[in-house]
This record gives structure tokens, C-alpha cells and sequence, in this order.
């Protein structure tokens, strides 16, 4: 007689996994879960800086979480293979508005929204680094008539950010993305979230992580054709037309190559350099015992 599984027990068979909010993952989750699995996946959905504090405390297992988390906690987690929101040149969802352009006049106060760690931080680098300058930076809710009240520039991130260009053209407002300029200056791109897993749940249910890897690769490879409903989705929730969030989507880039990895650690190193991490982490990816090959 099969014995009953009781909810303790269910719990620690469950695999937890965190989704970012933002649009920009869409592409990866589209078929995920998959069929089957539903019941065994729980999936949280939050902002960047939510599932990094939860991913770090153990709340859920595997999670898409900001590229500046993974540095934070890097002894305690493992990269999944093949797996990232990255872009060479623009991004088109992480503007920073100025009320003047940056070659006449650098912003003396910057309003900060700070649902992803890695972006605040790349704009404090691509200041500090390429202009040589260190405004005043104020945390603010991400709603751009508020923030020019008090600043002259403002960060923007994700949803947020593609909701709110009209309005900056509105205050008649200058626009950069800020993997333009990280990548005009650097010659890199930028990876700006990646899939991690907890090492010692992934150490000791290498099984399920091999089976959430997986899945999660199937539904980038179904996801990343742009299959009409899922640009009818992003347009519903967010705003815009097929045609913009094919060009969106279509621009990002979800492989965790080598190319990849070299503008994430000299990522690392600028922010190491000015103090942001503690040192500049090693990139350690998991290997998945079930593929022959994986990209590091």
C-alpha cells in the first residue's frame, strides 16, 4: 500500500522557483511549466530585488534573479547553462531621461527606481566610469512626473520604463538606453538577469534541478519564435503593437554564452572597483548530468 505524502513532505518535494515580473522573461517561461509538471513547480512571481532576497534566504530553490544578485550571493548559488536576458547595443526597456543631453550637461540628481540591482548599478558605474562623475542618486517610486519634480534625470526599469517613454516625450525629455551606452563605451554587451540555483538544493535534488533545466530550456526554444500569442500578451498588459514587441523581444538575447560572460565579469570588476561588490565573482555554472555538453 503506497503511503500518503503529508504536507511537510510534499513541501520539500515541490520545486520553488521564482519568475521576474517584467516582460522581458516572457520569451524563456512561455512554455513553462510544462505539461505534467504543474502540480511539482510552484512558481513565484515578483519584482528583481523580491526574489533575489528570497532566493537568498532559501524561500525558493531556482529563480531568474538580477545578474548584480548573483555576485551578491555567489558562494551560495550555481548558474544554470544557457540561460540569461542580455543585449549588445539597445535594450529598450532601461532608460535613463535627462533634461539636457549628457554631451552638454551631466545630471546633478538622479531619481533611482530600484526594482532590479543591476541596472541602478550600471548607471552608477557608466557615470562614475565613462563620465567621471558622481551625481546624487534618490530612490523613488517609478513614475517619471514625480521624479523630474525633484530631479533632473530619471532611471527607469523594465515595464516601467516602456509605459513611461510617452511621457517623457511629453516633458520633452532626452532618452538613453543604458546598454547603448554601456556597450558603445565597453565594446560589450550586458546581461542584466540569469537562472541560478541554490548549490545545496541543487546538490542534493540533482534530479529535479536536471528536470527544471530542462523544462525551462524547452520553453526558450518555443518561447524565443515569438509565437503570435505570446507579442498579443506583452501588447495586452503592457501596451505597444505585435510588431514593437517583436522587435523588442526579437533585439534580447537569452543564451549565456561566452560573449555573455566576458561583459558580465568586467561587469563585476567595475563594480568591485568601486565598491559595490566585496571582490569579483567566479561565474560557476551547474553541470547538468543529463546533457553531454553545456555552455560555460
Amino acid at each position: 500500500m503506497t503511503r500518503p505524502i503529508d504536507d511537510n513532505e510534499r513541501e520539500t518535494r515541490d520545486i520553488r522557483l521564482g519568475k521576474i515580473v517584467f516582460t522581458n522573461v516572457w520569451p524563456v517561461f512561455y512554455g513553462f511549466p510544462p505539461a505534467g509538471l504543474e502540480s511539482r513547480i510552484r512558481v513565484t512571481t515578483q519584482t528583481p530585488t523580491q526574489l533575489n532576497a528570497a532566493l537568498s534566504a532559501g524561500e525558493i530553490d531556482v529563480a531568474s534573479i538580477s545578474s548584480f544578485a548573483y555576485a551578491k550571493h555567489a558562494d551560495k548559488l550555481l548558474l544554470l547553462p544557457d540561460l540569461s536576458v542580455s543585449a549588445k547595443g539597445s535594450v529598450g526597456s532601461l532608460f535613463l531621461f535627462t533634461r539636457r543631453p549628457l554631451s552638454e550637461a551631466l545630471p546633478q540628481r538622479i531619481a533611482l527606481a530600484t526594482t532590479s540591482a543591476t541596472t541602478v548599478h550600471l548607471l552608477k558605474i557608466i557615470m562614475a566610469k565613462r563620465f567621471e562623475f558622481v551625481p546624487e542618486y534618490v530612490d523613488m517610486a517609478p513614475n517619471l512626473d514625480t521624479m523630474m519634480d525633484t530631479c533632473d534625470a530619471a532611471l527607469l526599469i523594465g515595464d516601467d520604463a516602456i509605459r513611461e517613454c510617452r511621457t517623457g516625450e511629453r516633458l520633452g525629455l532626452h532618452r538613453y538606453d543604458l546598454c547603448t551606452l554601456w556597450t558603445e563605451w565597453t565594446g560589450y554587451g550586458m546581461t542584466f538577469a540569469v537562472w541560478a540555483v541554490r548549490e545545496e538544493w541543487a546538490r542534493a535534488r540533482e534530479a529535479d534541478a536536471a528536470l527544471v533545466h530542462e523544462a525551462l530550456l524547452a520553453s526558450k526554444r518555443e518561447g524565443t519564435r515569438l509565437p503570435e500569442a505570446l507579442l498579443d500578451e506583452a501588447a495586452k498588459a503592457v501596451g505597444g503593437s505585435r510588431d514593437f514587441w517583436r522587435a523588442y523581444f526579437g533585439n534580447l538575447i537569452y543564451d549565456f554564452g561566452s560573449e555573455q560572460r566576458q561583459g558580465l565579469e568586467l561587469y563585476f570588476r567595475f563594480a568591485h572597483e568601486l565598491g559595490y561588490l566585496e571582490s569579483a565573482p567566479p561565474l560557476r555554472v551547474w553541470r547538468n548530468p543529463k546533457m553531454t555538453q553545456v555552455t560555460e
